[in-house]
């Protein structure tokens, strides 16, 4: 038999949209509410537990990487104490003069350095300039 067929959903149906077909057929022939007898009613009720059981086996399954929390701040910040230089060469570069690249970190003119803020009603928050670093950080080339 088929289920989907029987509580009229398409294939691959998430677990609201089984749950609302089932409902609305469950009160239309319960045994109760008509003429219907329980046979029609159990093998709605057969169909929507199945149906279920074979949609959360489907949510289970990864389809795709999880996405992250948060989009990551590029403000290369990093650089500076990753390379622990003042200077990068860049080894693309071989046929070309290699680029001087300078590192420059000040104190966030913003927050004064705390990397929070207070805003009107006291509450405090990531300064928006340095996203709660601390200092501002900008690449010379």
């Amino acid at each position: 038999m088929d289920y989907y067929r029987l509580l009229k959903v398409r294939k691959g149906a998430t677990k609201e949209e089984i749950k609302k077909a089932y409902k609305l057929l469950a009160f239309h022939f319960h045994p109760d509410r008509g003429k219907f007898d329980d046979d029609y009613f159990m093998m709605i009720h057969e169909a929507y537990e199945t149906l279920m059981k074979e949609a959360e086996k489907q949510e289970r399954k990864p389809s795709s990487p999880p996405k992250p929390k948060s989009p990551a701040r590029h403000d290369m910040s990093f650089v500076k104490g990753r390379i622990k230089k003042e200077q990068v060469w860049a080894p693309d570069f071989t046929h070309l003069r290699p680029p001087k690249i300078t590192v420059e970190s000040n104190q966030c003119p913003m927050c004064g350095g705390y990397g929070v803020i207070s805003n009107k009603y006291k509450v405090t928050m990531a300064c928006p300039r340095c996203h709660g670093t601390g200092h501002k950080t900008r690449i010379v080339i």
